[in-house]
């Protein structure tokens, strides 16, 4: 059996994992609306198969001919991707977005501004790292020079006794 319009509208449903009364509010329609149009007992309108395309990313001849490929890679089909692998807020997804949508200059600006950023911070663990060890080096030699100077002071009250 071929499938319809219907089933394919139900398909991109389930891939969202969604129920029908969550798809049906992001669609801006009532649930019973789109419960009957899902099974096929009311007509699609063809301003639902826009908002289902633009909303959901969707392949608009698929959707209507089922033809090609179910989903159109953008932008925004890959943020979602990645929002739901990465557990992303809106503010994540506003920045990766801005991102993308920068020149390759400056996007390099930034790179390189954020290079900065980590080049700094490891000069200063790097210079923190070899105090730490100076320090430990200075404590061990002060150790040394009591131990000295401790049993020269033993010898001297030996002698003198």
């Amino acid at each position: 059996m071929e499938q319809t319009i219907y089933d394919r509208v139900k398909l991109i449903r389930e891939s969202k994992k969604m129920s029908q009364a969550e798809f049906s509010n992001l669609l801006g329609m009532g649930h019973s609306t789109f419960g009957m149009i899902e099974v096929g007992k009311r007509k699609i309108l063809d301003r639902h198969i826009k908002t289902i395309c633009s909303l959901c990313g969707v392949n608009e001849e698929w959707l209507r001919n089922g033809v090609g490929e179910i989903f159109i890679e953008n932008d925004d089909t890959v943020i979602d991707q990645l929002t739901g692998e990465y557990h992303l807020d809106q503010l994540d997804r506003r920045i990766i977005k801005s991102y993308l949508q920068l020149e390759e200059s400056q996007r390099k600006v930034i790179k390189d501004y954020v290079k900065s950023i980590f080049l700094d911070q490891l000069k200063s663990e790097t210079a923190n790292e070899i105090d730490m060890e100076v320090e430990s080096y200075r404590y061990e030699l002060q150790q040394e020079k009591n131990i000295k100077t401790s049993s020269a002071l033993q010898q001297s009250d030996e002698n003198a006794g």
